[in-house]
């Protein structure tokens, strides 16, 4: 027999190998020695202290005598001249059960100590950029005029669950738990679109709601309830993390309200055509309303300038088609002046028109840029161009503003290319 075969033959008589050092014995640099292990381990323990429930022994082989093939527990270390291993000897098989229980308690106590750190910096991380989230939709929706529109159905959403609440405890007042606004689900909004398409409109006296104001009131709902999931109540509310719209009940309402428009439509015009919720104003109108503003005002430049501020509101609205939300919001930078081509007049016949670019308004949600354009009228009491010219005639000639500085600032490390421009913030139509 090799002297490979016989420290492979007496490797082989202890059976397991474990990196737990708990108990070290440098043993000669071979295998080959006249003291047994066990002898060895007791002779140890004897020098050490009491014995030891779990004895260990460190063994260090030197290269011309390991064995050929080591187990795969065995750790190899190449900045010593040998290879280093622990091996297991005289445990019997329970002790080999507490010893592998020890051990994977310790690696599991390991384990949920990372998993804990990572989940407190998981939730260090979801705060930060939630807070980050919510700063840049408020300054979206700052920027957006429907965010009066979505808060409208939100409140009213809010004040009708609290009206709810009053009711149903006075109907039984040994109730324990109540209705509650948030978290909000499917089956609370489904609720509320109950009471929404059969409640009459606020305005324009008789007639119900139209599928547009309550596919906005889903939207709305739905708006506030995504932007509030990482809050705890909702958390912890699972019927909270379904979209609105991927309920069934919701699905039926907003798709009940399409299909019921067009009757809905019939009924409000038949009400037009009799007169009284007819919103359009004719000619002659439109020039009573416009010089009604100079009936009232006092001999002052302060209360000319806000007539005429008024009477060019009205007559832009009207030129342009803009809402009033819409036309409060136009600054001075927003206007321009362009041709535009007549071909059925002459070829290459082009009139002024005065222009009011957009990104945001009622039916412009995604943040189009849009253009409306006005032409002059030929009449100056129905002018809107007319009517504008006025209105910043008394603001720098009447009240005495300064003129806003055109002049480009290429200081500002900004804009290094074009150069600040203050006016481009300037309100066109602002308060006294």
């Amino acid at each position: 027999m090799s002297a490979d075969s016989e420290n492979v033959s007496q490797f082989s008589h202890y059976h397991t190998f474990q990196l737990d050092p708990l108990v070290s014995f440098s043993g000669p640099g071979s295998m080959k020695s006249s003291t047994s292990l066990s002898e060895q381990c007791s002779s140890s323990q004897q020098i050490n202290g009491p014995p030891s429930k779990k004895p260990r022994i460190d063994a260090r082989l030197s290269p011309d005598t390991a064995p050929p093939t080591l187990s795969s527990s065995a750790t190899s270390s190449t900045e010593t001249t040998g290879e280093e291993f622990t091996l297991i000897s005289d445990l019997h098989e329970d002790e080999l059960a507490d010893l592998t229980t020890i051990q994977d308690s310790s690696f599991l106590a390991d384990c949920s100590e990372l998993e804990l750190g990572l989940d407190d910096e998981d939730e260090e991380i979801d705060r930060e950029t939630h807070a980050y989230r919510l700063q840049m939709q408020d300054e979206a929706r700052n920027r957006n005029s429907k965010k009066d529109n979505y808060s409208r159905h939100v409140n009213a959403y809010f004040d009708w669950i609290e009206h709810q609440q009053q009711l149903r405890l006075e109907a039984n007042p040994s109730r324990h738990r109540t209705l509650t606004a948030e978290p909000i689900t499917a089956g609370k909004v489904a609720l509320f679109l109950k009471y929404e398409v059969s409640r009459p409109k606020a305005k324009g006296g008789t007639g119900s709601v139209g599928s547009e104001s309550i596919s906005q009131t889903i939207s709305a709902l739905e708006k506030h309830r995504s932007e509030r999931q990482h809050l705890p109540h909702y958390v912890a509310n699972t019927k909270s993390h379904k979209p609105l719209r991927s309920d069934i009940r919701i699905k039926t309402f907003e798709s009940a309200a399409r299909r019921n428009e067009p009757l809905r439509a019939l009924n409000a015009q038949k009400m037009k055509t009799a007169g009284p919720l007819s919103a359009t104003y004719t000619p002659e109108e439109l020039k009573k309303i416009a010089m009604s503003v100079f009936e009232s005002i006092h001999p002052s430049r302060t209360s000319l300038a806000k007539a005429l501020r008024d009477r060019s509101m009205i007559l832009m609205c009207s030129m342009f088609a803009f809402r009033g939300d819409s036309l409060r919001a136009v600054q001075l930078s927003d206007l321009g002046v362009e041709d535009l081509p007549l071909p059925q007049i002459k070829p290459g016949y082009t009139v002024k028109i005065i222009t009011a670019t957009r990104d945001n308004g009622k039916h412009n949600k995604e943040g189009r840029t849009e253009q409306h354009a006005a032409l002059r009228h030929l009449d100056a009491r129905m002018c809107g161009i007319g009517g504008l010219a006025f209105y910043l005639f008394s603001q720098y000639h009447v009240l005495g503003k300064p003129c806003p500085d055109f002049a480009p600032d290429f200081a500002d490390p900004d804009y290094p290319e074009i150069g600040r421009r203050d006016w481009w913030k300037l309100i066109l139509y602002h308060g006294p």
